[in-house]
């Protein structure tokens, strides 16, 4: 409980510091200089006005992908199932986030059936009218059979990301001596878009499937957990993976690679490591005390860990230092050490990091990308 005079003295200081900031009338002052306040300066002073949360008329409760690739174009064959329910008021349309794809169809499913919409696109916004209206009582689902072209987009670097391409193809023609062949993704910010249709805002939480369809040298890895495999005449193989818990779509993610994969455990909950075959021997020596990071944390924290696995895989030509997507954290490829390099870096404090994300940025998300460095 506060004092009340201390109270009352804090009020009068706060009314005196108002009172001097409040700008004088004079016979010059515009009606924009009283409606507009000065712009906010941010923690590096610029002073560009903030960007508010957009306003959201629909919900996206669950992510239905069907990816395949094509390595020499470097283009993602996408069938994306949006299960869609309006938040409050009555919804004609829905607008879509999609960065450089072809649209080959968009339909409404209603009973297995899909029923073509009407809908406008360019480039980065898929706007669809839905044909009938629909209220908070209603859900409906979202069919978008499309091609994703990462490398036919311009992209911009930052300074943690340096590249917002979203979707990154390694050695796609397999030409390049000593470099392996892999497929990975980067979200954080509003980057998977450029790999499938959604409302990209870290706002935005829902649950996923994703089957994941390569050829039967490659193991892939996504968030949640595999829940089965098919193989197919051709030599692919599809493999099938479920998040059950809603996560922010930045959060989305998967990797496909000839890794080795080794496998761990903290209580009854997978741990795997996924590194390249000739780093494999050494993945217990670099990951190994992950699990007793998570008990330490889930008994800090008073919450345990909450996902349904813990994967950490390290890949080629990342772009960042790593990222936390939800149970699926990807490295770059410094993680790669053998036990003589572990002697003199081991990386430890970037694993314990991305780790703790996991509560703070998975767990609990920022409303908007100016407060995420109360994720870091």
């Amino acid at each position: 409980m506060i004092n009340k005079h201390f109270f009352l003295v804090l009020l009068a200081a706060a009314m005196w510091v108002s009172a001097c900031k409040t700008p004088k009338l004079t016979s010059k002052t515009t009606n924009t200089e009283l409606i507009s306040p000065p712009p906010i300066a941010d923690v590096q002073g610029n002073t560009d006005p903030l960007h508010p949360v957009p306003t959201r008329r629909n919900d996206i409760l669950h992510t239905k992908l069907d990816v395949s690739f094509n390595w020499a174009q470097r283009q993602l064959m996408g069938k994306a199932y949006l299960r869609i329910k309006p938040y409050f008021y009555p919804v004609q349309t829905l607008e879509l986030d999609a960065k450089s794809f072809d649209i080959l169809q968009v339909a409404v499913v209603e009973n297995g059936a899909k029923k073509d919409l009407k809908y406008r696109y360019d480039k980065e916004k898929l706007l669809i009218d839905l044909g009938r209206t629909y209220t908070a009582r209603d859900t409906y689902q979202i069919f978008v059979d499309y091609v994703a072209n990462p490398y036919k987009r311009m992209t911009s670097a930052g300074s943690a990301v340096t590249s917002d391409r979203g979707l990154f193809f390694v050695n796609h023609e397999g030409k390049e001596k000593d470099v392996p062949q892999q497929i990975w993704t980067q979200g954080e910010t509003s980057n998977n878009s450029c790999w499938f249709p959604t409302f990209d805002h870290p706002t935005e939480k829902s649950t996923e499937e994703i089957a994941i369809t390569v050829e039967n040298r490659f193991v892939t890895v996504a968030n949640g957990r595999k829940v089965k495999s098919e193989t197919h005449v051709d030599g692919t193989r599809t493999d099938y993976w479920q998040q059950d818990l809603p996560h922010a779509i930045y959060l989305f993610a998967f990797a496909v690679g000839e890794f080795g994969e080794y496998k761990d455990k903290w209580r009854d909950k997978e741990v795997n490591y996924y590194l390249e075959q000739k780093y494999a021997p050494y993945a217990k020596a670099i990951f190994g005390n992950t699990p007793e990071m998570m008990e330490f944390y889930s008994q800090k924290l008073g919450i345990d860990y909450p996902w349904d696995k813990y994967a950490q895989v390290v890949v080629r030509e990342f772009v960042s230092g790593a990222m936390e997507n939800t149970g699926c954290t990807i490295f770059f490829d410094s993680m790669n050490k053998d036990d003589r390099q572990l002697l003199d870096e081991d990386h430890e404090d970037i694993i314990a990091h991305e780790l703790f994300h996991h509560w703070f940025g998975d767990y609990v998300t920022c409303e908007t990308y100016g407060q995420i460095a109360l994720n870091e």
